[in-house]
């Protein structure tokens, strides 16, 4: 038996309905069909077609539905659509949908024409949203005008312990908790009204008599006067969320009792600090013995290390609890890099290590443009680095960097020591308010390990970014990211 080539009709339905035509003529026996048939039913172009081929492709009670529809097509003229599974000449499983009526010439049927289409993943798609609907924890509902239900999903019932079929005709009141239904029957009344979309929450009763919280996701229909409503248990996240709530504020009160204790005992040593050093310095004036002279100097440094660790305590309170207001200026990215080496370089020759500002192309770029910005604390980030790179720090020195980041706009400046590095197990507490990197019992520097902290809170009040890169006993670099508008100087 030859192969009929596809009509133009057919190449038609093809092309406009992206479906696969066919076309059977009874007085001959043959059939015929578009190349997209042939690609549902994975056979070869080669492969030669008749009725009792496609036949076999339709196993068990398929196959008879197939057949019975045909021929009731073919005798009687009755058109059929229907939907059933094959398996195609690899043996794969698919879903079809196939259609075919009679065409009909002097009240004879001269062919029976129809179309076929892969519905697979329409078919999967459908088979998974009815598995969603019965393990998923939403709750679908339609409510008619009245508030009445006129569907429910099964998982409703182990919602509130009540069958699906049980709320078909009450009404949504019935099962609201009553200090909740007020609020609820105006909200519903006003979406009716106006709102296309409406999410609330609300109580429910439950058959064991007691209420659970259901946050609700609803619409409703014009046309139709229906009500579509999607919800789901939310009773132990409100839950937790309290708990949550109330952990947090007596963290906050917490963290406010630590603060004012800092604020406090930090104002209470430096009281007395005044005075000591004070007369630290008088005395010093009147002494000529050698001796005595060094002893008052060695009191003097230790008031002012104490001093200096007071002055760190207000500060981490005051930038923890100050207003992370902008204050923009214009300003030279230059002069401050400079000004920074110039403060810093005795400190860093004390201790006969090298300061000073990388050369590079941005360095000069940066000669000739002022930036805006919050100018103090980008200062002041980079003093904490800087005194950081400077206390670990015991040969070769630091250098300033000065770099263009990723983004248009932004800058980064970099402090790169060659100190002692940063462990791995640091690392990640680095930033952390009174987190040091030596442990009690070997510690060589003084502090109390609240700079970078400080360079945390100073670094989100004009939203910037901070980072670093250490490797152990060959150094780390710091870095601050800000963006900037610039100006011609």
């Amino acid at each position: 038996m030859s192969e009929i080539q596809p009509s133009e009709l057919l190449q038609e339905i093809e092309k406009l309905g992206q479906i696969g035509g066919w076309a059977y003529h009874p007085a001959s026996h043959i059939l015929s069909w578009t190349d997209q048939v042939y690609s549902v039913f994975e056979l070869p172009q080669t492969c030669p077609i008749d009725p009792e081929f496609i036949f076999s492709f339709f196993k068990g009670n398929s196959g008879k539905i197939f057949k019975s529809a045909f021929d009731e097509c073919h005798q009687n003229r009755v058109p059929f659509r229907l939907k059933l599974p094959i398996h195609t000449f690899t043996r794969k499983m698919k879903w079809i949908q196939i259609q075919g009526r009679p065409i009909i010439r002097n009240n004879v049927c001269i062919r029976i024409q129809g179309a076929i289409q892969d519905i697979s993943e329409q078919m999967q798609l459908t088979r998974e949203r009815e598995i969603y609907n019965y393990l998923s924890y939403e709750l679908f509902s339609v409510f008619n005008s009245d508030c009445c239900w006129v569907q429910a999903s099964q998982n409703w019932k182990e919602s509130i312990g009540i069958e699906p079929t049980v709320l078909i005709g009450q009404e949504i009141w019935s099962h609201v908790v009553e200090e909740d239904r007020e609020r609820l029957r105006k909200a519903l009344f006003k979406l009716r009204a106006k709102s296309p979309l409406w999410n609330f929450e609300t109580r429910l009763k439950t058959a064991q008599g007691n209420s659970k919280w259901f946050s609700w996701n609803i619409s409703f229909d014009a046309d139709n006067h229906y009500y579509y409503a999607t919800c789901r248990n939310v009773d132990d996240l409100i839950q937790k969320q309290k708990n949550l709530e109330q952990n947090l504020d007596r963290s906050l009160d917490k963290i406010r009792a630590q603060d004012e204790f800092l604020s406090l005992v930090s104002h209470e040593l430096r009281t007395p600090l005044v005075p000591i050093l004070g007369y630290c310095q008088l005395l010093k004036d009147d002494m000529s013995d050698p001796e005595t002279i060094a002893s008052l100097e060695e009191i003097e440094s230790a008031g002012r290390s104490l001093e200096k660790l007071i002055q760190e305590l207000l500060e981490l309170s005051q930038v923890r609890h100050g207003k992370p207001v902008l204050r923009l200026s214009q300003f030279s990215l230059f002069d401050l890099l400079n000004n920074l080496i110039s403060r810093n370089l005795k400190a860093f020759h004390q201790k006969a290590l090298s300061f000073n500002i990388h050369e590079n192309d941005v360095l000069e770029e940066i000669k000739h443009v002022s930036l805006i910005n919050d100018a103090k604390r980008i200062q002041k980030i980079l003093e904490r680095f800087i005194s950081n790179a400077l206390r670990f720090t015991d040969r070769g020195g630091a250098l300033l960097k000065v770099t263009h980041a990723v983004e248009a706009g932004w800058y980064r400046v970099t402090v790169v020591d060659s100190g002692n590095g940063i462990s791995a197990y640091d690392r990640d507490k680095i930033f952390a308010a009174f987190h040091q990197t030596e442990k009690p019992d070997t510690k060589r520097h003084s502090g109390l390990g609240i700079g970078l902290s400080i360079v945390k809170q100073l670094a989100n009040h004009i939203d910037a970014r901070i980072g670093f890169e250490s490797h152990i006993d060959e150094g780390s670099e710091f870095w601050v990211e800000f963006e900037s508008i610039k100006q011609d100087a």
